[in-house]
Order: C-alpha cells, then structure tokens, then sequence
C-alpha cells in the first residue's frame, strides 16, 4: 500500500465528530506521553549527576566536615540528597539559640517537609503517565466500538464484494484500538522506569535525611555563626 494510501486509511478511521474526539484524545496522550517522558529522562539525569557530584564533594559522611563547611557544600549543590540536608542545617542555626534539642526538632521536621517536596518534585508527571496506561486502550476500543457502529453503511452488490467491504470496514475500525495498544505498552514500560528511579531517589532522600539529623545530634555545630562565600 502506498504512503498516501496508507494515511487516507488511518484518517478514515476517525470520521465524524465522536471520531475526530477520540483522534485529538490519542493525538494528545501520544504528545504528552513522549514530552514528559523526555523531561523526566533530562530531569533524572542531572539530578543523577549533581547526585554524583554532591558525594565525591563530601568525600565520605558528614562527619567528617564542620557544620559551616558541609553547609558550604549543600549550598553548591541541587540534588534531592542535599536539598534535605540543606533544609535541615538552615533550620538548625535558625533555631539553635533556642537551645540543641529544640534546633534538633526544627531541623527534623524541615528534613520531613524537605523529602515530601522532593518527593513530589520528582514525580511531577509520573501521574499523567499512569493514567495514560489506563485510559489510552479504553478511548481507541471506544473508536472502534463507534467505528463498528457506525462506519458500514451497507451494500448492494454480490455477496464477495459486501463481505470485503465488511473486511474493510471492519480492519479500519480496528486502527483506534490498534493505537491505543502502542500507546498503552510503552507508557506502561516507561512509567515502570521512571517511577523506579523516584524509588531511588526517594530512598536517597530519607537517607540524607537520617545522616543529617544524625550528624546533628552527634556532634556540637562549630562554626555555626559563619556564612559561605
């Protein structure tokens, strides 16, 4: 079949109002699906690295640096691991003339607020992904459905040609649902993917979390008072 051809067919499947409905639905799933896919995938990525970048500058734990160095550092850095230990340092000073176990309870509930944004920053999108999983294979059979409905007018002529335009007919129908199958698998596919590597940052984040209430309870602030340049 020729290209031309090939596309009239495709078109032919979406006649009427109710079909041209169900070809902007799919149109824009499709649309959608591959902008927020190639966002996430550029949005993973340099987190990843800034990720990558935060723990060769921290050269091991916390530990290891002053209050006013390690802020320094999460200062020069946006990624989730060193959000949260920023939002709990600042809070710590801001709240360390009030005395340690109370700086201690404001850096722990910033920490808790800090993981939740992140948490909801990353997944920004992942929601639209899913719900194209569910609904993109329900509006190209709903074309069909209508297609079949609608689309054969009946024949008059030998009975081979009325049952190969029934073939025909019946094919075209087909090309909704036939679409929302291809749309449907790879969302599927990437929303496993990309909701894998929000478990993985997430699981970055409660340990940053942990590590900088830990090292804040652990260890007297030196240097609190300083600010970074």
């Amino acid at each position: 079949m020729e290209q031309g051809s090939f596309w009239d067919f495709v078109w032919l499947a979406f006649e009427g109002w109710i079909g041209n409905i169900v070809l902007v639905l799919l149109a824009l799933m499709s649309v959608g699906l591959i902008s927020v896919t190639i966002n996430r995938f550029r949005k993973y990525k340099a987190v990843r690295k800034d990720s990558m970048d935060f723990i060769q500058h921290v050269h091991g734990t916390l530990r290891d640096h002053s209050l006013y160095d390690l802020a320094c550092i999460v200062q020069h850095h946006k990624s989730p691991g060193a959000i949260v230990i920023a939002s709990g340092l600042v809070a710590f000073q801001k709240a360390r003339m009030l005395g340690h176990d109370v700086a201690l309870g404001a850096a722990r509930r910033a920490t808790k607020l800090s993981v939740r944004e992140v948490h909801f920053s990353l997944n920004r999108g992942l929601n639209f992904v899913a719900a194209i999983v569910v609904t993109a294979l329900f509006v190209g059979v709903f074309g069909t459905c209508y297609h079949i409905l609608t689309g054969f007018k009946g024949c008059d002529g030998p009975r081979e040609s009325c049952l190969a335009a029934l073939d025909y007919e019946i094919s075209r129908a087909l090309v909704p649902t036939a679409w929302g199958f291809l749309l449907a698998i790879p969302s599927m596919w990437f929303h496993r993917y990309l909701e894998s590597e929000v478990s993985s940052f997430d699981l970055e984040v409660e340990t940053a979390s942990f590590d900088v209430l830990n090292y804040l309870s652990m260890r007297a602030p030196k240097g609190a008072g300083e600010d970074c340049t």
